[in-house]
């Protein structure tokens, strides 16, 4: 007798997340599966010596042998389904996506198959195939703060514009604009940081353009690119005006949240200091470099 099979299907939040929970549900059915839903919380009791599909959004390591597969639609279409059912910011809805697709890009880099929710049918492994009743359809074109998301995992290449407003700048109104600029005259402190949006593990680069304007001042700037402690960093005194652009790299060892942070390391007695976004990239299994230039 072969050893029953525990297959786990790891959703995007998407439109089409009924349809499919629906079909795939029936093809359980009539394979005479169990079926069961985990969207959060306690992974549901499963029955010893049984075939099993688990689909949902939730990612664990509860079920050893698990065979994982994942349906993700393309970002934007996750950010408008949320949207649709919870009252979020912009950036709110775009770091929970992010943290999904993370998880699902890390899923794949393990093994996970990829499957997308515009498919029409999909042969899933061991079950077999599963036919939608809404047929396909053709996702988007992939834009925004996630584009690098249009793979799962992203390609070597992708890359993706942080703009201005969805980093975070301490006891500063936020940005109306392309641009951010920030009076540099004070004691040490950050000066910005975010957005925070999540990136599966792999070597990542973050390319900041900012101008500088340090008057007749010296300004001392610490530049960090990772996540929590774990950060690619430059720190450099400045005494030049003009356009510079700073070029960080860091390796992700695991799924976590993006954080470009800027500080200003000494007070500073005038200037300015004027962001204009950010830049990331998936770069690929390379050394970790950093530079910056004017």
């Amino acid at each position: 007798m072969s050893k029953p099979v525990v297959l786990r299907i790891l959703l995007s939040p998407a439109p089409r997340t009924k349809v499919w929970t629906a079909a795939i549900a029936e093809a359980c059915r009539l394979a005479q599966w169990d079926y069961f839903e985990s969207w959060g919380g306690p992974l549901p009791k499963l029955k010893a010596g049984r075939n099993t599909v688990v689909v949902g959004w939730s990612y664990d390591r509860d079920v050893p042998g698990a065979h994982w597969s994942v349906l993700a639609c393309d970002p934007q279409s996750a950010v408008v389904y949320l949207r649709q059912h919870h009252d979020l910011s912009e950036a709110e809805l775009l770091y929970h996506v992010a943290g999904r697709f993370a998880i699902m890009s890390k899923l794949a880099i393990e093994g996970a198959l990829v499957w997308r929710d515009d498919s029409e049918a999909i042969d899933f492994p061991f079950l077999g195939q599963v036919r939608t009743v809404d047929g396909a359809y053709t996702q988007p074109a992939v834009s925004g703060p996630l584009s690098f998301y249009e793979a799962i995992p992203p390609l070597a290449g992708a890359t993706a514009e942080w703009p201005v407003g969805y980093f975070n700048y301490p006891g500063v109104a936020p940005p109306t604009d392309a641009t951010m600029t920030l009076e540099l005259t004070g004691r040490r402190r950050l000066l910005f940081n975010g957005p925070n949006f999540s990136l599966p593990p792999g070597l990542w680069t973050a390319r900041a353009r900012f101008d500088l304007d340090p008057k007749w001042a010296t300004v001392d700037l610490l530049m960090e690119w990772g996540h929590g402690e774990h950060v690619q960093a430059f720190r450099q005194a400045l005494t030049t005006p003009g356009r510079y652009e700073l070029k960080l790299s860091h390796l992700w060892e695991v799924a976590a949240p993006g954080d470009f942070r800027v500080s200003i390391m000494m007070p500073v007695l005038d200037g300015t200091l004027t962001f204009h976004g950010v830049t990331v990239e998936c770069e690929g299994a390379i050394s970790p470099v950093c530079r910056c230039r004017t």
